[in-house]
């Protein structure tokens, strides 16, 4: 499931609240590239996301992590700790969440919708064309891009011929 954030102040008026829980956030580098780990405390173990972006600016996408061990809030492995502190829940809804981060001198509120993937088979069938043309994945969407405008300037020639 994808979702996409965005990240505001925290008014004022929110500041006084009852933790959730306490959370992490991790820069970390992986086959992929660089993102950020966004790690909460749920029960005994940390669920979370995997946040395409370095930094919370912007509208960054997200996917959901599995659970980590909690020694993950003390010891990052080969991630490096940007800031740690303790959450709130304002909204969790299926298709929406709204948390607060709080940590030492700093507080905001990340804001999740939910942003619906390609079907299965969609996916499926784009792998497939990939893998038989030797196209690298992370390529995919430039060359669909390419293909579409490829596409769009055919068809405005073959109209053009047809006047």
């Amino acid at each position: 499931m994808y979702w996409s954030l965005t990240t505001e102040p925290l008014d004022p008026a929110q500041r006084a609240f009852t933790p959730d829980g306490r959370y992490v956030l991790h820069r970390h580098r992986d086959a992929i590239g660089a993102h950020l780990d966004l790690r909460i405390e749920t029960g005994d173990c940390l669920t979370g996301w995997r946040i395409d972006a370095t930094a919370l600016d912007g509208e960054p996408w997200a996917t959901e992590k599995a659970p980590h061990d909690l020694r993950w809030l003390k010891h990052p492995g080969d991630a490096i700790c940007l800031e740690a502190g303790t959450y709130q829940w304002l909204e969790s809804t299926e298709d929406e969440r709204a948390i607060v981060l709080h940590s030492i001198g700093k507080s905001c509120v990340i804001r999740m919708r939910r942003a619906d993937g390609l079907p299965p088979a969609a996916v499926r069938e784009i792998r497939q064309t990939l893998d038989d043309g030797g196209a690298n994945p992370h390529d995919a969407a430039r060359l669909i891009t390419d293909g579409v405008t490829a596409r769009t300037r055919a068809i405005e020639r073959f109209c053009g011929l047809g006047r």
